[in-house]
């Protein structure tokens, strides 16, 4: 994949699709993208760079958009468990690590700007930092708020670009378990 004539690492393709990491630039930078395969070169499809708005990654199982939300160290969701999710739900003080795309996560200015809402609780990012093995996508450390309540709970991270303007994600919900005495 060229953009901007240099190679682009492609995230995925089909037959009538091609996902391509987006570069780190401001909005309204020039774009020029073409599929390059050995057989040849496609046409040039030109746009431009459009402001950035962060998406957190959810699971593949039905029902609400589960949140990507793994206890720090773990593989297991902030979710109900079940015959699909290895899961358990998150306790209050727990570390949970949120994979997102769409902010900056590379360098000083990762941290700029970005809270998640977790129900009414609305909490500064504990860390932020490229996931490993999985270009162009963050991962977001969160510690679960005391006051946040039990159930299933609704989650949206907010970005405020360099240009200023605060963007929400997509809703996502995890499960938080009530507190325990």
């Amino acid at each position: 994949m060229l953009l901007n004539g240099d190679y682009t690492p492609i995230l995925s393709a089909s037959a009538d699709r091609v996902d391509l990491l987006c570069p780190s630039a401001p909005a309204g930078t020039a774009l020029a993208i073409a599929v390059e395969t050995p057989a040849g070169r496609s046409n040039l499809v030109e746009g431009s760079m459009q402001s950035s708005t962060p998406g957190l990654f959810t699971t593949g199982d039905s029902g609400a958009a589960r949140a990507s939300a793994v206890r720090l160290g773990t593989t297991e969701l902030a979710s109900i468990p079940s015959d699909s999710v290895n899961g358990k739900p998150a306790f209050a003080d727990d570390i949970l690590a949120f994979r997102a795309t769409g902010v900056d996560c590379s360098g000083e200015s990762a941290a700029v700007g970005l809270s998640m809402e977790i129900g009414a609780d609305v909490v500064p990012e504990n860390a932020v930092r490229p996931a490993p093995g999985r270009a162009g996508i963050c991962q977001i450390h969160i510690v679960v708020p005391p006051s946040a309540a039990a159930d299933e709970v609704p989650v949206t991270l907010h970005a405020t670009g360099t240009d200023g303007v605060k963007r929400t994600s997509n809703a996502t919900v995890i499960e938080l378990a009530a507190p325990q005495y």
